[in-house]
């Protein structure tokens, strides 16, 4: 006498953040919750507050300022990503979380659409660059990244929220009073 065959049904994940798309036959499982890096993504970004000036030294090395650090530390990556500014000479820093939660971003688009979002997305991620952290919390700069900011001898941090900018000490303290000559001038 012949056994039966065991029916066997794959779970087969659709998954939409926090939502789960069902199919009569399909079971369907969230797997947010079981994977831990999915689960990062959800997790509050870090925030960059403060103003820092760094050496770097003669290998392009420059210490990531501590509470910055610490705000980075949250992320699965140990370390940074900096991308040449596209609107100021400065390099913009960003946690590997809101690079991902920037691709997210990017990949709503339509796929087929004549929009210019493959263009923004490869201006954006394809100058992008990863930088982990040494021992000491130092990252090395490129050369590009030091020449697009004219940084040299000494690097300013600036928190921005979310982001934060790594300047030229003189090119700083120049934006700085022309942001607040504009502020003063809009609180009039």
């Amino acid at each position: 006498m012949r056994t039966p065959r065991r029916r066997t049904v794959l779970p087969i994940f659709y998954t939409i953040p926090n939502q789960c798309l069902t199919s009569h036959e399909i079971p369907c499982y969230s797997i947010v919750n079981d994977y831990p890096l999915l689960q990062q993504s959800r997790a509050p970004m870090a925030l960059f507050l403060s103003t820092h000036t760094n050496k770097v030294d003669a290998k392009g090395r420059v210490s990531i300022p501590a509470v910055f650090r610490s705000a980075l530390v949250q992320d699965a990556f140990q370390g940074v990503v900096l991308i040449p500014s596209r609107r100021v000479p400065a390099l913009e820093g960003f946690a590997m979380g809101m690079m991902q939660s920037l691709s997210e971003r990017f990949d709503r688009f339509d796929l087929f659409s004549a929009s210019d979002s493959d263009l923004e997305s490869m201006a954006f991620f394809g100058d992008a660059v990863p930088l982990s952290f040494d021992e000491t919390g130092r990252v090395g700069l490129t050369k590009e990244l030091l020449s697009h900011a004219g940084i040299t001898e000494n690097a300013v941090f600036v928190g921005l929220g979310t982001k934060f900018q790594i300047w030229e000490p003189k090119a700083f303290a120049k934006r700085h009073q022309e942001s607040l000559k504009k502020m003063q001038g809009k609180a009039t």
